[in-house]
């Protein structure tokens, strides 16, 4: 999926430009929901899970409609809010968002769990 063309050329420059202090961050925000993954594992299922809100490869329907969804557990999982606030994914009148380790953490929704997003 992040391989996709489609997706690529979506994709800032600055997504793939991550600081060590926010590997580890993430790493240890993961750890804290008991992901025992590194950082590219990490990163890796991050970019997908994005691209899966883009061009998705898996979801299910609704309605005749595809409705993609997040890809893994919220341990693995990172900026939810791009989907949920419909920066990411705008062309699915509908999606399935798993909350980030961040949105646990930080706003307390619930772990792996998903919130029906729709379009107004």
């Amino acid at each position: 999926m992040i391989r996709d063309e489609e997706f690529k050329v979506l994709v800032p420059e600055e997504w793939y430009v991550v600081s060590d202090l926010e590997k580890r961050l993430w790493t240890r925000w993961a750890r804290r929901l008991g992901s025992e993954e590194g950082w590219d594992s990490l990163f890796l299922t991050h970019t997908a899970c994005h691209a899966n809100f883009i061009k998705p490869r898996f979801f299910v329907e609704s309605d005749g409609q595809k409705v993609p969804y997040s890809i893994d557990r919220s341990a693995n999982l990172c900026s939810c809010c791009l989907e949920l606030f419909q920066v990411v994914g705008t062309a699915w009148r509908k999606k399935l968002v798993a909350p980030c380790a961040g949105a646990v953490i930080f706003s307390r929704l619930p772990k792996d769990r998903y919130l029906l997003v729709e379009k107004p």
